[in-house]
């Protein structure tokens, strides 16, 4: 197992969160979102307390996965500026703070793929996802899954 430089994390940070925003669609949850507020806000909603607790728990979930999603790419933009800053002062405090911070993000960006790759059992296409972790060690971990819906 080799261990990766935090420029080279940084890249496989964006590369898999760009994988992932393309597989959850951020556009078209926002617009899932609206419509879900829409129909959260009608009058009779808990009159149908199932469907009412269907329409709220999607919007929650929706919502919880837009933020997941904008606090990834921040913190990935975050990292960028601070190792891009260490770099150029030579400072190995912010550079291990730099490295701290994308493996913290490598672990919040795995489990969101996790999901992601669980959640698509239920689309009637083959998804494939592959994935390279790394411990804030820095160890590197590949593997590939794929999932087929029975």
């Amino acid at each position: 197992m080799s261990e990766m430089e935090p420029a080279e994390l940084l890249k496989d940070l964006s590369e898999r969160l760009e994988q992932v925003s393309s597989v959850l669609n951020p556009a078209k949850l926002e617009a899932e979102v609206s419509e879900l507020e829409q129909q959260a806000a009608e009058p009779g909603l808990w009159d149908d307390q199932e469907k009412a607790q269907k329409i709220t728990s999607s919007l929650s979930h929706k919502k919880l996965t837009l933020s997941r999603l904008s606090d990834l790419a921040s913190g990935v933009d975050d990292a960028r500026v601070l190792l891009e800053l260490s770099s150029q002062e030579a400072d190995a405090g912010a550079l291990a703070e730099a490295a701290g911070e994308l493996a913290s993000l490598g672990d919040l960006l795995a489990g969101l793929e996790t999901e992601t790759l669980l959640s698509a059992r239920a689309v009637p296409t083959e998804v494939r996802v592959s994935r390279r972790s790394v411990s804030a060690a820095g160890t590197v971990i590949t593997g590939t899954a794929a999932a087929w819906p029975p």
